[in-house]
């Protein structure tokens, strides 16, 4: 297994301490979701592809993935996911919607 795409799976794994999240690893190693406990979360699903990389994609309430949104290459590019992630929650809207 290629040491960095260990590295990006150690990156990706903190996450798991921040309260709420929760990260899932395959047993093989080639897909992860990340998922935020509210319905209107922010859940995603990575799939290492082409043997070099992960592909992330949106994953909805109902399992279903979006179009791929980012990919990672190098441990660095999971450290910025992590970062933005976890600016996403902290800055979620906690207000009903105004409409």
């Amino acid at each position: 297994m290629k040491k960095y795409k260990i590295k990006i799976i150690n990156r990706l794994l903190t996450l798991n301490d921040i309260e709420g999240v929760d990260v899932d690893i395959s047993e093989d190693k080639k897909s992860l979701s990340i998922r935020y406990k509210s319905q209107r979360s922010l859940d995603f699903y990575f799939k290492w592809i082409d043997k070099n990389h992960f592909v992330g994609y949106f994953e909805d309430e109902n399992g279903k993935y979006s179009h791929a949104v980012l990919s990672l290459w190098k441990p660095m590019d999971a450290i910025n996911f992590s970062a933005a992630y976890l600016l996403m929650i902290q800055l979620r809207a906690k207000r009903s919607d105004p409409r």
